[in-house]
């Protein structure tokens, strides 16, 4: 089975040594991880600076059509065709899709017993960890990749401060809403209200006060491995730093009341880093199973001949049907699709990225020696 394999530090000079840093490449890594930012900011705030809260639902439907649904289709693309179902673990596939299928039979109960609330909530809350879980995710393997491209194993020590503001940051929107006593949402013709506990805000200085300490404490780690000639992880901190300013920009630009907006602004943001990741990944396994001879279906076919308009025209064309299909079937059924795609995607994406579940993830993303590693 052939692998792939990482040069030494010994023989690489500093400047292969900075490429071999990113995950794909810093070309790669620059624009679908850091600006693409750029994209949901051009797309949205100018039209809600002209036409201000006329524009939200038009452009909330560009989001959930050009963005949410295909993001959602990446994670299947994944993990479902038959040239990647083998490579993960058998006994565990379908534990994701039943315990989806499990939530979403509560919703025709949920109707009835006046639940949609509730369990609209509890995906919401899901969605928000799912994005969180994804952008630390990011970071972790970019130290990974760091420790064994720079030979520098201290990183993942002197970086658990920043990993820790990371965590805090991006738990900063549930707080958020929870300012408020109650937001509405309208999705798919219906309209939910977030449930949540009525903070007040002092009570997050306890939390911005330990976000502080830990910038601090990582200001300190990097003047200590500057001081001591050791390289600083550029790439890692300025992936992280757009992903923070992905949500400040969105609640400083966009009023509390227009809330689907703020949402749009940063989960586009998220959806494109991954629709990056899983691309490049997926061409990554897709070209080392070729070379290993193993048969391809066609969607790995697609990313190992970089037909990357077929790929995401696919994942477009995926979206638009179902968009479509919500807008005609009945609110109970749609809110029942909704859960079960969202949910999903959620359980789905947190279980296909873990080495137990996905023993050759490291060494599709080119970081690990060997399948073994």
């Amino acid at each position: 089975m052939a692998t792939l394999s990482l040069e030494t530090t010994q023989t690489r000079t500093p400047d292969r040594q900075a490429e071999g840093y990113w995950l794909f490449g810093r070309k790669k890594d620059l624009g679908w991880f850091i600006w693409s930012l750029l994209i949901p900011l051009a797309v949205y705030l100018p039209a809600y600076a002209i036409w201000g809260k006329a524009s939200i639902w038009p452009l909330y439907v560009i989001y959930v059509v050009a963005f949410a649904t295909p993001h959602t289709w990446l994670t299947y693309a994944v993990s479902l065709p038959s040239s990647a179902r083998g490579l993960y673990s058998r006994r565990s596939f379908w534990q994701p899709v039943l315990a989806t299928a499990a939530l979403a039979t509560l919703v025709p109960f949920s109707q009835v017993y006046g639940g949609w609330d509730a369990l609209f909530t509890f995906v919401t809350l899901l969605g928000f960890y799912h994005i969180g879980k994804q952008h630390v995710g990011i970071l972790r393997m970019y130290d990974t990749k760091f420790a064994q491209v720079i030979g520098d194993r201290t990183i993942f020590t002197d970086l658990k401060p920043f990993h820790d503001f990371c965590v805090l940051a991006f738990a900063m929107p549930v707080l958020y809403v929870w300012l408020f006593p109650s937001l509405e949402i309208v999705v798919d013709r219906q309209t939910f209200t977030l449930l949540t506990p009525h903070i007040p805000v002092w009570s997050l200085i306890p939390i911005v006060a330990a976000m502080a300490w830990y910038a601090l404490r990582t200001v300190q780690v990097l003047k200590r491995r500057a001081a001591k000639g050791k390289p600083l992880p550029s790439a890692h901190l300025a992936t992280a730093a757009v992903a923070c300013a992905s949500y400040l920009i969105a609640f400083a630009a966009v009023r509390t009341e227009d809330y689907l907006l703020t949402l749009a602004i940063f989960i586009t943001f998220h959806d494109i880093q991954y629709g990056g990741f899983v691309w490049h990944f997926q061409r990554q396994r897709a070209q080392r199973a070729a070379q290993a001879g193993q048969s391809l279906d066609r969607i790995h076919l697609w990313a190992k001949d970089n037909r990357y308009g077929r790929y995401f025209g696919l994942a477009l064309a995926f979206s638009v049907g179902l968009v479509g299909l919500l807008s005609i079937v009945p609110a109970t059924v749609a809110l029942t699709i909704v859960v079960f795609h969202n949910t999903l995607h959620y359980l789905m994406d947190g279980w296909i990225w873990k080495r137990q579940n996905n023993p050759t993830v490291h060494l599709d993303l080119g970081i690990a020696n060997s399948a073994a590693d």
